[in-house]
């Protein structure tokens, strides 16, 4: 069995493996190029001791690891997942600002994928246009502000799309609190005024 480390390439955005043990005996710049002959059966990394590497689980003298080739070619799968905490209305005055969620329940690792947020009715913006990296079953959020620029319709249609393919499509009630809350208070005043005089007129009889 053996190890190799990682090293974030903050330049690139992405991990690099590299092996400067082997680099030592073979004479390979394992900086700039990699054995693909490796097979990785343990990945390290909120802990530098577990899971415990292939060959510690053996219980009696037999073969550490089973490694079967294939002729079969791993089929590439793209798969996006997008949900947004957006409400069934928001407020005419003040708009709403919401979270896109974004989940790859795919097996490939993908780069600068494009989003865009489209509205007729409605002033919506993302935080970014792009999201610079997603590894497969990762969660991205991304920021968003909706701003009613017509305070006279009731309702707005959003389409999120992601990856130039994958939509989702809300539609959203526009409503004013304003009115909402006088409508509600109104409402409490007179349940507390119905049962004042209730308890008044109990009083007198």
């Amino acid at each position: 069995m053996h190890s190799w480390p990682q090293y974030y390439d903050v330049t690139k955005n992405l991990w690099t493996s590299i092996d400067p043990t082997w680099e030592n005996t073979s004479g390979i710049d394992y900086f700039s190029s990699f054995d693909l002959n490796h097979i990785a059966f343990v990945i390290h990394g909120r802990q530098s001791n577990y899971p415990l590497p292939a060959g510690m689980y053996k219980l009696e003298d037999t073969r550490d690891v089973y490694v079967a080739p294939t002729k079969e070619k791993p089929k590439d799968e793209v798969i996006l997942d997008i949900s947004t905490n957006l409400p069934d209305s928001i407020n005419k005055k003040s708009g709403y600002k919401g979270k896109l969620n974004i989940v790859n329940r795919g097996n490939v690792f993908l780069y600068s994928v494009p989003i865009e947020v489209f509205s007729k009715e409605l002033q919506a913006t993302l935080s970014k246009k792009n999201v610079d990296t997603i590894a497969p079953f990762e969660e991205v959020k991304i920021d968003f502000i909706i701003n009613p620029n017509n305070t006279s319709i009731d309702k707005a249609e959003i389409i999120f799309k992601i990856n130039n393919s994958k939509t989702l499509t809300t539609t959203v009630g526009l409503i004013d609190r304003f009115y909402l809350y006088i409508a509600v208070g109104s409402l409490i005043f007179l349940i507390l005024l119905s049962f004042l005089v209730i308890k008044i007129r109990q009083h007198r009889i």
